[in-house]
């Protein structure tokens, strides 16, 4: 049986919520990775 590995990625999740019959409900939702703007590749080990 192999071992566990454990990675650390970065993901921005933005939320927009609106007031509906007194509650405030998630409307629409966006989980994105950042960008090396050099490569313009997909970077989810970067820094936030």
């Amino acid at each position: 049986m192999g071992g566990k590995t454990r990675t650390t990625i970065v993901v921005r999740v933005t939320d927009v919520l609106r007031k509906i019959d007194g509650k405030w409900l998630i409307v629409e939702e966006h989980v994105s990775v950042p960008v090396d703007l050099n490569t313009m590749k997909p970077d989810p080990l970067s820094k936030p």
